[in-house]
């Protein structure tokens, strides 16, 4: 007989993660010093706390690196996350235990005036996870800074052209528009707006920007005060400039003078009274632009004498005529048909603008008129114009 196997015993399911996870969703404008001071002061206290730093400081916290036991540690109360920097706004999104830092960043930070599009926090206690997603970005929170406004790069053509963007990093820009637009934080949780944090840190590859001091601390940077600036400013007679901008200075470049140029050679004797005197008894210089807005007027006044008035004036106000060259009844053919009409009544005589070439005889004969008298000929005829 076979040995009987003694019974295995059934192997219970590990446990479900506790639900003790919260998180917070801020999103502000770009330029909002206080408040990105005061979320980042409230966020370094609490994690330097939890790991027992000594100095409680954004620079001690990015470099303290997590042990394996503290991955492992599901209630490790420190805050994780990343922001999302654009030139029109920062995306913070904060995890923790929401009985823990989550609960006092929202009693540091509370809700004062009503969310609207450009600037919401986004917080509730009763909406919890059962996941930490950014738990491997370490203790300070990651800073992602895009090249372009979040809204323009999801407007580029080659954003859907997979060939170029992957459909998980196009996915995961879609995801962080869909949090700037929610305005609760339970329709973050209802509809898993969780960017992976593998695509965040390809997002920052292919789209991020280097970060400035303005990006870290929200506060603008000051523009230097150069030791030129110095010299031009106290030569002019202008007004002291304030210990605010000449802190900036060395001391050194303060209190260091330009030295002197040395002049090796005898000083030139450049006066010609000769010289002078000929420039006193020289007539000025000709103003051609003078003479020749003269002659315009003098040539002007010529042809417009020369003219007959009649031809000068404008024409009475109940006959038709047009400036325009183009067109058939221009003022410039009804003067020509007045003189011909004139010409006309004297056969004896023949005009011409050149007493050389035929070619410019003056027309005393008007052919639209006699094509007119042609065709009223034979309009009643077989030999009628179509």
């Amino acid at each position: 007989p076979e040995p009987e196997t003694p019974p295995q015993e059934e192997q219970e399911p590990p446990p479900p993660p506790p639900m003790i996870y919260g998180r917070l969703v801020y999103v502000i404008p770009y330029r909002s010093p206080e408040l990105v001071q005061k979320i980042q002061d409230l966020q370094v206290q609490i994690s330097c706390e939890t790991l027992n730093l000594e100095v409680h400081s954004r620079s001690a916290l990015s470099s303290r690196k997590l042990t394996q036991e503290e991955l492992e540690d599901p209630y490790l109360d420190i805050l994780t996350g990343f922001v999302l920097i654009d030139a029109e706004s920062r995306i913070y999104v904060i995890e923790g235990i929401a009985e823990g830092g989550i609960k006092r960043m929202m009693e540091g930070i509370p809700l004062t005036e009503p969310n609207t599009a450009s600037s919401k926090l986004l917080m509730n206690s009763q909406v919890i996870w059962d996941t930490r997603y950014y738990l491997n970005f370490g203790p300070d929170l990651r800073r992602i800074k895009l090249r372009g406004k979040l809204s323009k790069i999801l407007m580029k053509p080659d954003l859907y052209v997979k060939q170029k963007v992957s459909e998980e990093l196009m996915n995961t820009l879609h995801t962080l528009m869909e949090i700037k637009r929610c305005e609760r934080l339970k329709f973050i949780k209802e509809f898993n707006l969780s960017p992976d944090p593998e695509q965040l840190d390809l997002l920052e590859r292919k789209y991020g920007d280097a970060l400035t001091r303005e990006d870290i601390t929200g506060k603008p940077t000051k523009a230097r005060v150069k030791l030129q600036d110095l010299t031009r400013r106290s030569s002019q007679n202008e007004p002291e400039i304030t210990t605010q901008e000449t802190t900036t200075l060395p001391r050194e470049e303060e209190t260091q003078k330009a030295p002197k140029k040395q002049k090796h050679k005898l000083p030139l004797d450049c006066k010609n009274p000769r010289y002078s005197a000929l420039l006193r008894t020289k007539e000025p210089p000709k103003d051609f632009s003078k003479l020749h807005r003269q002659k315009i007027k003098h040539d002007s006044e010529v042809s417009k004498s020369n003219k007959p008035l009649e031809y000068v004036r404008m024409e009475p106000e109940n006959e038709e005529y047009y400036i325009y060259s183009g067109q058939k009844l221009n003022y410039t053919e009804v003067m020509k048909q007045k003189i011909s009409a004139e010409m006309q009544a004297d056969p004896s005589k023949f005009y011409a603008s050149s007493d050389k070439f035929l070619s410019l005889q003056w027309p005393v004969v008007d052919p639209d008129e006699l094509q007119l008298r042609e065709r009223q000929k034979f309009n009643n005829t077989r030999l009628r114009y179509k």
